[in-house]
């Protein structure tokens, strides 16, 4: 794109600190004050060029359903046990270098270390304490349920109760079908 230095200023402008807002990057691009800023930004977006230059960085930077999708699934199969070094006693240290290897490091949510030091007769000492937190399975779980179209719905979903139920396909005939001992329906049978 053949973009002059202050439209692509502009451009940076709206992408980033002025969150879109065509006047805002327009004056810190130099283009003057409020009211001669926003002409000027008016100006500017309905510019083909820049139009598409804009299109296409925001294309660049917007990801797939598909891997929206695939982050789910890792939030969903996220395990702790991908960030922790068990030893021989039972023990456990963070190991984020085995986490980074296996790609897993975007399923944290908050990693916290605190290292504190105590200065007492026999010398300094420390203390390292780490805290960890994955993003919640269960939230990507439901997500991904929704997006396969996994919880029932129409008129017979709810059976009495507030709860959604997951549908799978051939189970609730199969299970309808199956009586307890008493003539009733077996709770143990149920789907949850």
């Amino acid at each position: 794109m053949d973009l002059s230095y202050k439209q692509r200023l502009f451009v940076e402008y709206y992408l980033g600190v002025a969150n879109g807002n065509g006047t805002k990057a327009a004056q810190l691009a130099g283009y003057g004050a409020p009211n001669v800023a926003a002409v000027a930004a008016h100006r500017l977006l309905k510019n083909a060029k820049i139009a598409t230059f804009i299109s296409e960085r925001i294309s660049a930077a917007a990801i797939s359903a598909d891997e929206v999708l695939a982050r789910l699934s890792e939030h969903a199969t996220a395990d702790l046990g991908d960030f922790i070094r068990i030893d021989d006693e039972g023990g456990f240290r963070l190991d984020l270098t085995r986490a980074k290897r296996a790609k897993r490091t975007r399923v944290l949510k908050k990693l916290k270390v605190t290292v504190k030091t105590f200065s007492g007769q026999a010398g300094d000492s420390t203390e390292t304490k780490s805290e960890i937190e994955l993003h919640n399975p269960q939230f990507a779980l439901d997500k991904l349920a929704q997006y396969h179209g996994l919880y029932k719905s129409g008129p017979d979903a709810d059976d009495g109760d507030d709860q959604r139920r997951i549908d799978i396909p051939g189970l609730d005939a199969e299970l309808s079908g199956r009586q307890s001992p008493e003539g009733g329906d077996d709770p143990g049978d149920a789907p949850a």
